[in-house]
């Protein structure tokens, strides 16, 4: 199971996934193998505005799979208490995470999916915007 979702408010009761109007980003089966190398990214803008205008969007090597926008989404943290839990119940290997200050756009993703030398080159050159 992957997917992207929105944190509660406080009294909040959470939608079951299965309900068409919680606010998830699922990602379909798409048959991952043993001993492939797959490019994953979440990406979102404009959380905690309390206005309907929030994107997050899921990325599976290079390829917009699913969004969600026009809502009101939070993730509802405590900066100091935020943890980042990758790969809970992930059976695999998992290698270059990377973590970024703003959204990456659909050029910017496909073009680390294309060029994953790029995180590491000394000198970056020629990215899109």
């Amino acid at each position: 199971r992957m997917g992207v979702f929105s944190g509660l408010r406080p009294g909040e009761s959470p939608l079951k996934e299965s309900d068409a109007a919680a606010p998830i980003v699922r990602l379909p089966r798409v048959g991952f193998q043993a001993g492939e190398w797959h490019h994953l990214v979440v990406s979102w803008d404009h959380f905690e505005t309390g206005k309907n205008d929030a994107i997050a969007q899921f990325f599976v090597d290079g390829k917009l799979i699913g969004e969600l926008k026009n809502h009101d989404i939070a993730m509802r943290w405590e900066i100091e208490k935020t943890g980042i839990y990758l790969a809970v119940n992930f059976i695999g290997f998992m290698d270059e995470v990377a973590i970024f200050r703003r959204r990456l756009s659909h050029p910017e993703i496909k073009y680390l999916y294309d060029n994953p030398q790029y995180l590491h080159d000394s000198q970056p050159r020629n990215r899109p915007k």
